[in-house]
């Protein structure tokens, strides 16, 4: 909502990760603002739906390499409820 508070070019539309979505508000879209992609730096937020956030992510073309990375980040923040989404996701069926 800040972004577009602030009529910000969404960073998905830039090609770049946005942690927007699952992040604590507050930032004052500040990365954003400066063409730079979400990083989640103020944490998730209280409610978050992670597993929405990487089908987005996939179907905008991130690798799985990529949103692993961003993932271990945002894990230091929600408990490491983001990064298993992936890994269950890489899994063989059975």
């Amino acid at each position: 909502v800040e972004c577009k508070q602030r009529f910000n070019t969404c960073v998905f539309d830039l090609g770049m990760i946005c942690l927007g979505p699952v992040t604590r508000a507050g930032c004052n879209a500040i990365c954003p603002r400066n063409h730079l992609g979400c990083w989640g730096c103020r944490g998730p937020a209280d409610e978050t739906n992670f597993e929405s956030l990487v089908e987005i992510l996939r179907e905008r073309g991130f690798s799985e390499r990529h949103i692993a990375e961003r993932a271990q980040f945002f894990n230091a923040f929600s408990g490491n409820e983001f990064l298993p989404l992936l890994e269950k996701a890489e899994s063989p069926p059975g």
